[in-house]
């Protein structure tokens, strides 16, 4: 598997630049109230299912993905690598979260290459470690549909060795000898038929 492809700095700034950040979304970071404040956008707000909580995340002034909390302070998952809050998104196929987030981002005047940084792989790599009896599953149904990465390589080694289930120890060796075998990652490969460089899926 190839590293996780980050999206080109300058191109980072220039999406940036076409964000208008409200004065009035400036919140407490989660873990550091005395902290500074952190200005953000809001790209989404919706519930992924009925019988969950809406859930509601943007952008913070630095490009990194934000996530507010029911205390309205918010929490980085970027900085702190804490992609817990996403995991209510894994209870949806990935085409139905790709399709519901773009939406959002429309409707609250964010641009839709923003997708390409969201981080569908990081959400996915944390629950195939969350050592849940839960959350794997739905991960793993989202695994052999994103770009293959070394951190979904790691989380998938982890899980084969460490699943809570014999199923998700069986489902995990099983993903990782199908990317092994499969020619289109072979060294030299980094990217499928049509993306571009800088996509990351």
């Amino acid at each position: 598997m190839k590293p996780l492809i980050e999206h080109n700095s300058e191109c980072r700034q220039e999406l940036l630049k076409e964000i208008e950040f409200d004065n009035e979304r400036c919140a407490k970071r989660r873990g550091d109230p005395e902290g500074p404040r952190i200005r953000w956008k809001l790209a989404a707000s919706f519930k992924p299912a009925q019988d969950k909580p809406t859930l509601e995340f943007g952008r913070s002034e630095n490009g990194n993905w934000v996530v507010l909390g029911g205390d309205g302070s918010v929490r980085d998952v970027d900085d702190d690598r804490d992609y817990l809050p996403f995991y209510p998104l894994l209870e949806m196929t990935l085409v139905r979260v790709r399709t519901v987030v773009a939406d959002e981002f429309r409707r609250h005047g964010i641009s839709v290459e923003w997708l390409t940084e969201f981080p569908f792989p990081q959400i996915a790599a944390s629950a195939l470690r969350s050592g849940s009896k839960f959350w794997p599953d739905d991960a793993l149904q989202w695994v052999d549909q994103l770009l293959p990465c070394n951190e979904l390589e790691d989380a998938l080694r982890f899980l084969q060795e460490e699943g809570r289930t014999q199923s998700q120890r069986h489902r995990a060796a099983k993903l990782l000898r199908s990317s092994a075998a499969d020619p289109l990652y072979s060294d030299g490969e980094n990217k499928l038929p049509g993306e571009t460089d800088g996509a990351n899926r």
